[in-house]
């Protein structure tokens, strides 16, 4: 069976829509429990996040999401370059903006740069690169909607 992934992406917005519109959800704007739920009253909405598509151990994005992930990826590259030049200026060790060691941030700039060279339409990465490519996301502010590409219902969740 092969993925229509646009039709998933699809359906997953919907549902996030959904349930942004429903009080009790966690996601609904006057739910007293909806902050802690998210974690933070000033994260993005559900509705503005894009949305990752996991099949096994590949993810996908596609749609209107390829643009806002590459866009992500390349802003924490541009701020790793920079501080890189400072650092080199300054005779500085290489700077560490992960926190988990320049090993750990030279994949992180590896899965960003395979990001950077996916086609327009679709990002395609394995699992552990998109580990490393969402923690270069999350540093550059942008949080996910995370889906399976297949399923029958919600009600299977």
């Amino acid at each position: 069976m092969a993925l229509d992934l646009l039709k998933r992406r699809s359906e997953v917005a919907a549902h996030n829509k959904t349930q942004e519109e429903t009080r009790g959800s966690g996601w609904h704007a006057h739910d007293f429990s909806g902050n802690d739920k998210r974690g933070m009253s000033t994260e993005s909405k559900l509705t503005e996040r894009p949305i990752m598509l996991q099949h096994g151990k590949t993810v996908y994005f596609v749609g209107p999401d390829v643009a806002t992930i590459k866009a992500g990826c390349q802003k924490f590259l541009d701020k790793l370059t920079k501080a890189q030049a400072k650092a080199k200026t300054n005779g500085w060790p290489e700077p560490d903006l992960v926190g988990h060691g320049t090993n750990y941030q030279a994949q992180v700039v590896e899965a960003c740069t395979k990001v950077k060279e996916a086609p327009a339409d679709k990002i395609e990465l394995f699992s552990q690169e998109w580990n490393y490519a969402n923690h270069a996301l999350t540093l550059a502010g942008i949080l996910v909607s995370s889906a399976t590409a297949e399923i029958q219902s919600y009600e299977d969740c």
